[in-house]
């Protein structure tokens, strides 16, 4: 039920509509990366049809999420990360690997 509700927040038209190439004021959107550090540890546990659908639907638009920057200073440690929206340093592939999600990786 968790990875639902942080896939749904992630999914919502305000958070994809968010530029990749900035990070919004954390104040002002707390749910933001709290979903996205635990939606993949949530999904882990069990993927529901819903989960599944929402996962896919997030990955679909990812080279263009503000989703795919918060995984890049994660996987960087914090290092510059010189990307452009729309080019990425890793794909989706990469993404659910990392979160260690074997159904949707074979989804892909």
């Amino acid at each position: 039920m968790m990875a639902e509700i942080f896939l749904t927040y992630l999914n919502f038209w305000p958070v994809k509509g968010l530029p990749g190439g900035t990070s919004p004021d954390p104040r002002d959107m707390p749910l933001l990366k709290h979903s996205f550090l635990y939606w993949g540890t949530h999904t882990q546990m069990e993927l529901s049809d819903g989960a599944n659908t929402f996962v896919l639907e997030l990955l679909d638009q990812f080279d263009n999420h503000i989703f795919a920057k918060f995984l890049w200073e994660l996987v960087s440690g914090g290092l510059p990360i010189y990307y452009t929206p729309g080019r990425k340093p890793f794909s989706t592939l990469h993404c659910v690997s990392y979160f260690g999600i074997a159904e949707i990786a074979s989804a892909l």
